[in-house]
């Protein structure tokens, strides 16, 4: 199993970015590239927090509660708006993932950022930030020690690095009324696909990267 030291090293060369992400746009929407920060545009961040088990990496996901808003009842990666005391990426990463799962963030090890990526239907730049916990006893820490928000989260869902590289596949999905079909990976047997399968398309990739030759 690759080792955070691999992977921080992986994270701090060039990035694949769109080249890892555009197979998981849906089908028929064309990519937009990132464009520049515009003055309604807000910045956020979510994290990818890595938990060894089994020879796996597993890592949150959340099923956000229906809200009304462009995202409500998706799979999405714990994370938020940039708050103005925040001084970073990490920062907002860290205090949302504590706030909408009670994530053990002082416990945790940020290795790096994977690619910023602008979400057009909620006008925010998002930057993934991507840590390491190595939990000394794996049954309990932290899956039994997290808790959703309860406006916020409606579950908390267990990903693995082996199951979205074994579900990739074109499924149904809908969002806001519309129904199309989009490359998706499974979280259990919850669909993750749009944005955060994007973030985590461009993970794999490093990971791969990381790999011994």
């Amino acid at each position: 199993m690759i080792g955070p030291d691999r992977i921080r090293a992986a994270l701090s060369a060039p990035l694949p970015g769109d080249r890892a992400r555009d197979p998981l746009l849906p089908r028929g929407r064309p990519r937009r590239p990132l464009r520049p920060v515009s003055p309604s545009t807000r910045a956020g961040a979510v994290l990818i927090a890595l938990t060894p088990r089994d020879g796996d990496l597993e890592f949150p996901l959340i099923e956000r509660t229906d809200d009304g808003g462009p995202h409500a009842r998706q799979i999405s990666l714990p994370g938020g708006a940039t708050e103005s005391h925040d001084r970073g990426a990490e920062d907002t990463a860290l205090r949302e993932a504590r706030e909408e799962i009670a994530y053990p963030v002082d416990r945790l090890t940020i290795l790096g950022r994977l690619s910023p990526l602008f979400i057009d239907v909620s006008d925010f730049l998002i930057t993934p930030v991507v840590g390491w916990l190595a939990p000394a006893d794996p049954d309990r820490i932290p899956w039994r020690d997290l808790q959703p928000h309860p406006h916020e989260v409606a579950e908390i869902v267990r990903g693995s690095v082996t199951r979205c590289r074994t579900s990739l596949a074109e499924r149904p999905v809908s969002a806001r009324g519309f129904h199309l079909s989009a490359p998706s990976f499974l979280a259990e047997d919850l669909v993750v696909w749009g944005a955060t399968a994007m973030m985590l398309a461009e993970l794999l990739a490093v990971l791969d990267s990381a790999e011994p030759r």
